[in-house]
């Protein structure tokens, strides 16, 4: 007997225009979340973690088109109006962002902030609402609760912040919580924390998690599946634990090579040059170009996911065989060696996304 998924995203694209036709930002991502289960999405800056969470949220800018399926519970989103998805926000899918500094309002209480969520979603008293916000407070570690609700948060620490966020978003006991890299800003020592107290209070509550990260050791230790992205495209997924003693993508072993390991003696390894330019991505697997694996069909290769075993996929062109020894050269060197620099490398592509508008969850 197999049980419905709480949240099935199937063949989200996400295009915006430009000069020369569509540009694929998200292309073809496809994932399913079960109930009380934590995802990590994973990969370097611009894989499309981030969008692939605000087309979830129906939070991308007017001038980009999602295209897709994202169900939650059965019920689609894609396409909904903007109220019929403000009532879901904060109530069945909630968000915790990078930056809380800027997801807050500055010019308003921190317990004005979180009451409102209270009274909109779970339609509570203002002495209710304030109870708890208490609550939440108090339940994500932070001391004096009460001097904090009567703060501004210029007032407070990065972690204290934070935390506010957590609080925030769990303040409805939500089905879904999504985590667009929230300790990214954070020392080791907060962070830590603040994992341990995602991982609480979600159990607390019920709520299945998506964790977007490009810290590997992180989805190591919060997660149970893993969606490896690069160039807008899902490369890998998968359990944690099989992904990452045997991967079975050129992009995830070098993601997982330029780690550093006390037990291994040797160095980390960097992932040579930059990942493509959205307006003009490679030929084939998009990594061909970096990969210390790829042989001469990989330009030409055929994106597709295929299956390896229980809930494993990968679009490597050595999925099913496993990763060979990489050929040498691997590192800065031979791609320093194969591409040239300076003007001749692509401009950086725009920023189409833009920052979120401080109590966009609450529309």
């Amino acid at each position: 007997m197999t049980t419905d998924p709480l949240l099935a995203v199937d063949g989200l694209t996400v295009q915006y225009p430009g000069p020369d036709g569509d540009v694929t930002l998200v292309d073809h991502v496809t994932f399913d979340l079960a109930k009380g289960s934590a995802l990590g999405l994973v990969g370097e800056s611009g894989s499309g973690k981030t969008m692939t969470l605000r087309a979830i949220l129906g939070l991308l800018p007017p001038r980009m088109s999602v295209s897709g399926s994202v169900r939650l519970d059965g019920y689609e989103l894609v396409g909904r109006p903007e109220r019929a998805l403000g009532r879901l926000r904060g109530r069945r899918i909630a968000l915790v962002p990078q930056d809380p500094m800027a997801a807050l309002n500055p010019i308003r209480h921190i317990g004005s902030q979180l009451a409102e969520g209270c009274r909109l979603h779970l339609h509570l008293s203002k002495s209710d609402a304030k109870a708890r916000v208490l609550e939440y407070l108090h339940r994500v570690g932070l001391p004096e609760a009460e001097q904090v609700m009567h703060r501004y948060p210029h007032q407070l620490s990065g972690g204290m912040r934070q935390r506010v966020m957590i609080a925030m978003a769990l303040l409805a006991e939500p089905d879904i919580v999504l985590c667009d890299e929230p300790t990214t800003a954070l020392d080791v020592t907060i962070q830590a924390q603040i994992l341990r107290l995602l991982q609480s209070v979600c159990a607390d509550v019920g709520a299945a998690l998506i964790f977007v990260s490009h810290d590997l050791a992180v989805i190591r230790q919060i997660c149970q599946d893993v969606v490896v992205m690069y160039a807008g495209r899902i490369a890998e997924t998968g359990p944690v634990s099989s992904v990452f003693a045997d991967p079975r993508h050129g992009y995830t072993a070098s993601l997982l090579r330029s780690l550093p390991d006390v037990d291994v003696p040797e160095a980390p390894r960097a992932i040579p040059g930059e990942p493509p330019d959205p307006r003009h991505p490679p030929s084939g697997c998009r990594f061909h170009p970096r990969c210390a694996y790829r042989v001469d069909a990989c330009p030409d290769l055929k994106f597709e996911l295929a299956v390896i075993g229980p809930g494993r996929r990968s679009a490597c062109i050595h999925a099913v065989t496993g990763l060979p020894e990489p050929d040498e050269p691997t590192g800065a060197e031979a791609f320093a060696a194969e591409e040239p620099a300076g003007p001749d490398l692509p401009p950086d592509p725009p920023d189409v996304l833009g920052p979120l508008a401080p109590e966009a969850m609450h529309r």
